[in-house]
């Protein structure tokens, strides 16, 4: 029993190559090869893979964008990434997005191969190191939650306000304070987070919890 795969590359030498990749281990086939994400869109969910391999930059929409698209569409579909990128914003941009692997380029035959086996096993592939740097993320998204829990409810309040693009006018109206007030509060919360200004506060907040930057209180 072979399992489909859906891949999205759009450098079509690359492209050619995984796919040969992907059915010489003789447990995958390789069902579409797309070089774009408005072509995957189409053909993903008429031939229906279980596993995908996607890259990140693409010519039109990003991988970033197509990930949660596609989950939307096949919900029981299983994506890694495959990208040259191994920044921060890129990594944990695709695992919100809902990636389920992180994988950078080149990767070879074995290590493909290995990835796909765990992807379908219910794992989650990494390239070495990135697996690290995840759960050091997440480490320090543990202590960023403690800090912001020790903030009194009006501290907390304040900060999400202004995490969510209120002005410091706005902010003291939602809470019935003068704008001096909020100055004096907004100082204390810097303070308690150990940070010399409220946009670093903000980032604190953020990194907790994501905000739409459309989104507005």
């Amino acid at each position: 029993m072979t399992f489909p795969v859906g891949i999205v590359e759009d450098d079509a030498t690359l492209r050619l190559q995984l796919v040969e990749m992907v059915t010489d281990s003789g447990r995958f086939q390789c069902v579409s090869a797309c070089g774009s994400a408005e072509a995957a869109l189409a053909e993903f969910t008429r031939v229906r893979p279980v596993l995908a391999l996607v890259d990140l930059q693409l010519p039109k929409m990003s991988g970033l964008e197509l990930i949660p698209r596609l989950r939307g569409l096949l919900p029981q579909l299983a994506i890694t990434v495959l990208t040259h990128h191994d920044e921060d914003a890129w990594l944990f941009g695709a695992l919100e997005a809902g990636a389920f692997g992180y994988l950078t380029k080149p990767a070879s035959r074995d290590e493909l191969h290995a990835a796909l086996t765990l992807l379908h096993e219910g794992g989650t592939p990494m390239t070495a190191g990135i697996a690290r740097r995840v759960l050091q993320a997440f480490q320090g998204r543990g202590e960023t939650r403690r800090e912001l829990a020790r903030l009194s409810p009006l501290h907390q309040k304040l900060l999400e306000h202004i995490t969510h693009g209120l002005s410091r006018k706005e902010v003291a109206s939602a809470v019935d304070l003068s704008q001096s007030a909020v100055f004096y509060h907004l100082r204390q919360i810097c303070a308690e987070l150990q940070v010399d200004c409220i946009s670093k506060a903000v980032a604190k907040y953020r990194a907790v919890h994501p905000v739409d930057p459309n989104t507005r209180h």
